[in-house]
């Protein structure tokens, strides 16, 4: 039972451990400067000397001075998210589209396995691998937290991670939707990574570009920062929304798969 599962997270045991180890110290190393932001009035003055169109990509500073603040408006905003996002699309399309290129795909299919049961075990073991990365992003809180010697909320901070992780698997279905659908590495990969970009640019100054505000709520990243879950905790509305549209991409990329010939 869950063979294939296994086996991928065996193989891609050193590129996941990499993955954590590397979300770890990026997290610990954002958040070890907290004191140093939560004191003074240098970069509230730094950001004011802006343009508008940038202060929005940084954020309300004066949010940062409060540690869930800054966890969600330093660490979480733009640090994890560069860390995760990236991670769950690279895998999406190796487990997919890159296998395909192979010829892995078709021999796996070649076996007495079903391709429900090869997307199935393939899906379980993207999202098992997006799960290993944030139990490092959890533990570079926890360590950081320790250095600076602060204490916060467990639930807050498992809160935090948990929108993170679904933020991760909504583009790394995207990704992987578009692998099984199409099995073209280059060209998924390009249109992820740009879908990507544009869903967070779109978020990211939506707040000072007025023209960008009535298409906000397209963007799975206003869905993931306008909670400020790291102080107020998950939106479940939003949660679940996230697991719709993580269903609907890979029922989508699944009904693509059915009858396409996969190459060899």
């Amino acid at each position: 039972m869950f063979a294939i599962v296994r086996k991928t997270l065996f193989e891609k045991r050193f590129s996941l451990i990499a993955w954590a180890l590397g979300a770890l110290f990026m997290v610990w190393l954002t958040l070890i400067f907290y004191p140093s932001f939560s004191q003074g009035d240098q970069l509230d003055s730094l950001i004011k000397s802006l343009p508008p169109q940038l202060q929005g990509l940084v954020g309300n500073v004066n949010n940062f001075k409060s540690i869930g603040g800054y966890l969600d408006g330093v660490v979480f905003n733009l640090r994890v998210p560069l860390v995760t996002v990236t991670m769950a699309i690279l895998f999406g399309i190796s487990l997919t589209a890159a296998d395909e290129e192979q010829g892995t795909l078709s021999t796996l299919l070649a076996q007495p396995v079903s391709r429900g049961r090869v997307l199935l075990e393939k899906f379980i073991a993207l999202t098992a691998s997006i799960i290993i990365v944030h139990i490092g992003v959890f533990f570079g809180l926890l360590l950081a937290l320790l250095n600076i010697n602060y204490t916060y909320s467990i639930s807050l901070l498992l809160a935090v991670t948990a929108g993170s992780l679904l933020l991760a698997l909504v583009f790394g279905t995207f990704a992987f939707g578009l692998g099984i659908a199409f099995g073209k590495k280059g060209l998924i990969s390009a249109i992820a990574a740009g879908v990507a970009f544009l869903a967070f640019l779109v978020e990211s100054l939506a707040p000072s570009v007025k023209s960008l505000q009535g298409i906000q709520k397209i963007s799975p990243f206003y869905y993931y920062t306008a909670p400020g879950t790291a102080s107020n905790g998950l939106d479940w509305a939003y949660v679940a929304l996230q697991a719709l549209i993580i269903a609907a991409l890979a029922i989508i990329g699944w009904a693509f798969f059915r009858h396409r010939d996969v190459e060899v």
